[in-house]
């Protein structure tokens, strides 16, 4: 029971840090009319890969299908980390950059783990993204990186 208390506990602190890192996107969320940011969405983006600048770290996910996200042409995303959902919206600017704020997740339903961390701060963090060759890089505003096909 402890050991579920503190998973609970480790993952609502992780979504929390994700939402108090995020840029506040406008109230009107984009319709993915900015150019390029169609590439987006209609796909669950797997995530394959993951580099951090702080500390210099480079990660390939032994298991992609269990850290996705789907964009909606309607501005909302959601996003799997292992086995909890979160639910957000996010934003397009300009050519390629984009803000995505967390909002609600679902009860944690298993112990995070790093990767969970590094994916779900990942997204807090990112500001810009490319789809290119059917991968999505998404980078943050600190040069880390995230890859998804």
């Amino acid at each position: 029971m402890r050991s579920f208390t503190a998973s609970r506990a480790a993952v609502v602190a992780i979504v929390a840090i994700v939402a108090a890192c995020s840029s506040s996107p406008s109230t009107s969320p984009s319709t993915g009319s900015a150019s390029g940011a169609s590439d987006l969405t209609g796909k669950t983006w797997q995530l394959t890969a993951v580099s951090t600048t702080s500390p210099t770290t480079q990660s390939v996910i032994a298991n992609p299908a269990l850290y996705t996200i789907r964009f909606g042409a309607d501005g909302t995303a959601t996003a799997n980390a292992k086995c909890n959902t979160i639910s957000g919206i996010y934003e397009t600017s300009g050519t390629n950059g984009i803000t995505i704020q967390a909002g609600i997740a679902t009860i944690p339903h298993c112990t995070p783990s790093r990767v969970d961390q590094a994916f779900l701060t990942g997204l807090a963090r990112t500001s810009s993204y490319q789809v290119a060759n059917s991968e999505l890089t998404l980078t943050g505003g600190d040069g880390a990186t995230m890859t998804f096909r």
